[in-house]
């Protein structure tokens, strides 16, 4: 089931028109919808999600990819100006479970979003976020995560373990955002949510070669999540 996330705004996007009102996630502590208790961590019903991602062969080593032009890997809900369509967990065709937790000055983050079926694809992320001055829109640095991409076509992919040096990076910035199409109002993570995008300039198959020379890029929200 589709609905509206909180940060969304207008969808003007797609047709190029300019946007309308828009919100962010929260500044407060908690944000998502749908609070309920469970006597211990406090929920939001169910979780859900936007994923957006493309699998295209790397400027560092664009013959190793088995792709030879930009793919779209992973899509889950659809973009919105201000924000996104999310698509919420029914546990059959999509799945989606995420947490966002309190830890370090910042947020432990664990999010998965899937589909079923032989077109099936999936997101995940884990890592340590730390975000900038409250009221900002930009994490304090770009952030090193693990990121791993599933498509059933081209099989699964993430970040060669070997390689120090190239990681998967996360930003508060949307890839489709620009002149007339802004970003979210608000903090781009909070307790319970997080929106941004994770770039990671050489992933490999897995298991597969040592590099295939393809580079991976997703925008994602995740809200309602544990926390």
């Amino acid at each position: 089931m589709q609905r509206r996330s909180r940060a969304t705004g207008i969808v003007c996007f797609i047709a190029g028109l300019s946007c309308g009102s828009k919100s962010g996630l929260d500044s407060e502590p908690n944000v998502g919808q749908g609070r309920t208790s469970t006597g211990g961590a406090t929920v939001r019903g169910e979780p859900d999600a936007f994923v957006a991602a493309t699998l295209a062969p790397s400027s560092d080593n664009y013959t190793g990819c088995a792709l030879n032009a930009a793919y779209p890997f992973v899509a889950i809900g659809a973009p919105s100006c201000g924000g996104a369509t999310t698509v919420r967990n029914d546990g059959d065709a999509v799945q989606v479970s995420c947490s966002v937790l309190p830890a370090g000055g910042g947020f432990d983050v664990s999010l998965s979003a899937k589909t079923a079926g032989g077109s099936g694809s999936g997101f995940t992320l884990t890592g340590h976020v730390v975000p900038g001055d409250a009221g900002s829109i930009a994490f304090g640095y770009p952030t090193a995560v693990n990121a791993v991409f599933e498509n059933a076509k081209y099989g699964s992919y993430s970040r060669p373990q070997f390689d120090t040096v190239r990681l998967c990076t996360l930003r508060a910035t949307l890839s489709y955002a620009g002149n007339d199409c802004a970003l979210p109002d608000g903090v781009p993570v909070g307790l319970g949510g997080i929106w941004g995008h994770v770039s990671c300039p050489t992933v490999q198959d897995i298991p597969g070669p040592p590099d295939t020379g393809c580079d991976a890029e997703a925008d994602f929200f995740f809200e309602s999540c544990g926390q």
